[in-house]
């Protein structure tokens, strides 16, 4: 049953000059509305420009820096190290180890001599110097109690 739909051949128009003219008002596509999600940040590109690529590194010329020839970089250097050259990476100079507070709560006083106070509902303690003018209040403007 459903073949007799195929059984009428349908003909071939000659082009859209030859189309029966319609007295309808002419069709517009829909309007465009945005789109949900996060917008693009590129601008959008005209019909007619091309799609940017990266630079290309073909074409380069690189030089060793330790033997300076040129067609090889330092790692595939067949000649043996040069010592006079500058590494691209500053030595590591060594981490000051800083003292940290101890856990728990309560007064830690340093070697020399501040103190460190950390009460029960403090996520952080706070440092101060007891030999300082000001030595009722913290680096952060709250008073702190001190008894002696």
């Amino acid at each position: 049953q459903s073949y007799k739909a195929y059984q009428v051949c349908v003909e071939a128009v000659n082009g859209e000059t030859l189309w029966p003219k319609s007295t309808a008002a002419e069709m517009l596509p829909p309007l465009a509305r945005r789109m949900p999600g996060r917008p693009k940040k590129a601008r959008r590109k005209s019909i007619h420009e091309e799609p940017r690529t990266g630079v290309s590194r073909v074409g380069r010329l690189m030089t060793c820096s330790n033997c300076k020839q040129p067609g090889h970089n330092k790692k595939g250097c067949k000649n043996p190290k040069v010592n006079g050259t500058q590494t691209s990476q500053a030595e590591p100079r060594p981490k000051k180890m800083k003292e940290k507070p101890p856990g728990g709560y309560g007064v830690h006083t340093f070697e020399d001599g501040t103190q460190y106070i950390r009460l029960p509902g403090w996520k952080r303690g706070k440092y101060f110097d007891p030999r300082s003018v000001e030595a009722s209040q913290t680096n952060t403007g709250e008073r702190i109690q001190t008894s002696q």
